[in-house]
């Protein structure tokens, strides 16, 4: 990736790697990159879908799942703020 940053495969395997080794909020990063590179590439979609899936927390005895690493955060900052049914998830 330092020799070539637009080197597709290189990608993709550094992602599935990542991805291994449950380092999800990494793995995105570099299946973004490979889809950025080749959008039609549907094997870098599905494990970039693979990957938003591992971005999962569990609290409470339930299961939250987050669309990015970003979100993830905010919420493992302060999740109370976050849960609940009688607020939106994000304030507008």
């Amino acid at each position: 990736i330092a020799a070539n940053p637009d080197h597709m495969r290189a990608h993709f395997d550094l992602g599935k790697l990542l991805w291994q080794s449950s380092r999800f909020d990494e793995a995105l990063g570099h299946f973004n990159e490979a889809i950025r590179i080749d959008p039609a590439n549907v094997y870098a979609r599905y494990w970039r879908a693979a990957g938003l899936v591992g971005l999962k927390r569990f609290l409470g005895g339930e299961t939250y799942y987050f669309c990015a690493p970003g979100c993830k955060h905010m919420f493992d900052e302060d999740p109370p703020k976050y849960i609940g049914a009688d607020k939106p998830a994000v304030e507008m």
